[in-house]
């Protein structure tokens, strides 16, 4: 590849990034661009050397994909994050090349773990009160957890949570803002807000009777 006023497109430098080990600048015409060095190594270019518009092409992909990857851990080092999410949220700033070398990569490091995600997840929910299982399935769906990976982590809420004594705990500080109604609005509001919580019908139910407010 050549510039019209420049001639040939000539690799002009390839200097470490000090302040990541990983990665190397190359410098070429007027741009500088970072690559992980894993990615540059095996294209095997020294100083001099003229690019042609297939190697400025993969250069230019490596570039994205060492972006991509930075972006990654910074948004696994916030919070973990399924495969798929964070695959769809670099895919649409990175494209989708360099999306999917990232997730594989991450993959294979052990870096991103959708059991970890799901648990994550849970934590965060049941910080703001107990939940039952129907709204923690619906999280893991928004969140693109993996499917096998999600009935396990429902199944492990069924088995360790006592689902009417969450619902009753959950009841507990909602029934305090409905203490101006009557007993039958206190059961039918409760019982709506508790079923947004995910609780199912039974649930709902013995936790109102256990409640006082159901006969």
């Amino acid at each position: 590849m050549t510039d019209l006023l420049r001639g040939p497109l000539l690799v002009r430098g390839i200097d470490p990034v000090d302040a990541d080990p990983s990665l190397v600048q190359i410098r070429f015409g007027r741009r500088r661009l970072r690559l992980r060095r894993v990615d540059f190594e095996p294209m095997q270019l020294g100083l001099g050397d003229v690019l042609d518009a297939h190697t400025l092409t993969t250069l230019e992909a490596a570039a994205a994909t060492a972006k991509a990857f930075r972006a990654a851990l910074l948004t696994l080092g916030r919070r973990p994050m399924s495969a798929a999410m964070l695959r769809a949220r670099l895919g649409r700033r990175f494209g989708d090349q360099a999306a999917h070398t990232v997730i594989e990569s991450l993959l294979v490091q052990g870096v991103l773990d959708d059991a970890a995600a799901a648990a994550s997840l849970r934590r965060s929910m049941e910080r703001r009160g107990p939940m039952g299982t129907a709204r923690y399935a619906q999280a893991l769906a928004r969140h693109r957890i993996d499917p096998d990976v999600a009935q396990g982590a429902i199944d492990d809420l069924d088995q360790v949570q006592d689902h009417v004594e969450a619902a009753v705990k959950a009841a507990e500080p909602m029934l305090r803002t409905l203490s101006r109604f009557d007993r039958p609005t206190q059961a039918r509001r409760l019982a709506g807000r508790l079923a947004r919580r995910g609780f199912d019908a039974q649930t709902v139910h013995d936790a109102l009777h256990r409640l006082g407010l159901t006969d």
